[in-house]
């Protein structure tokens, strides 16, 4: 099943959820994906519990976090690829 229809069906789920029972149990369906999601990820080692741990008490930053973080190296980066003069 690709992303896409994934994420149509969750969509669909979380949809039918409100309509039929209301913002609380949409709530509490949109929770408890979330976490089957992290088991799931969890369950097939994609990913680590001892790193999502270390980023969560502050003892290591995300990955993504760092990249966003990074400054540029130098004025060409923060432009882009420009060509020299």
């Amino acid at each position: 099943m690709t992303a896409t229809k994934t994420g149509i069906l969750i969509g669909a789920v979380l949809a039918l959820s409100w309509v039929a029972f209301g913002f609380w149990s949409f709530d509490f369906v949109a929770v408890a994906m979330a976490v089957g999601a992290l088991v799931g990820r969890i369950m097939d080692g994609r990913l680590d519990v001892n790193n999502l741990l270390d980023a969560v008490r502050g003892k290591r930053s995300s990955p993504f976090a760092l990249i966003l973080s990074r400054p540029p190296q130098n004025r060409a980066d923060e432009l882009g690829s420009l060509p020299a003069r």
